[in-house]
């Protein structure tokens, strides 16, 4: 009994890669599993008007959080709604393709003429790890609201 519990505990992201329901499982219990080995930190999102057009800007770091290199495939970000609701989704770059061991980067990236209704960001990565984040700072995810309305 104690361990199964152990060597599951232990091999959780290769759980969770055959089965990634189990994600929802294993944080339940306060054990989130990260398969990408990175985190979002610092994340903040502001509109501003630039030449009279307005423009999303969205910035903020990307760190490895393994002790060995992660790749980074790119960015998948959402403009959402008040409701939850995606309201314009597009890409960018990641800043770099790899980080080594403890490693962070920054990313910046902008939207011409961003959708009057939206309130949050959502920054992802792009397929095949994915890990989220909102913008704005907080513990592993941040959650922000969008500035210069």
């Amino acid at each position: 009994g104690v361990l199964l519990a152990t060597l599951t505990l232990a091999g959780r992201e290769r759980i969770v890669a055959r089965i990634p329901v189990a994600d929802r499982l294993f944080a339940a219990i306060g054990l989130p599993v990260n398969l990408a080995g990175v985190e979002f930190r610092n994340v903040v999102s502001k509109v501003a008007e630039i030449d009279g057009q307005k423009v999303l800007a969205v910035t903020g770091e990307i760190v490895n959080i393994r002790a060995s290199a992660s790749a980074l495939h790119g960015l998948t970000l959402t403009a959402r709604g008040a409701d939850g609701r995606s309201l314009y989704v597009w890409t960018a770059t990641a800043g770099t393709s790899k980080l080594g061991a403890g490693e962070t980067t920054t990313f910046r990236t902008r939207l011409a003429s961003p959708p009057e209704e939206a309130r949050e960001v959502l920054v992802a990565l792009a397929e095949p790890a994915r890990q989220v984040a909102q913008a704005e700072p907080a513990a592993k995810a941040s959650k922000g609201r969008l500035t210069g309305k």
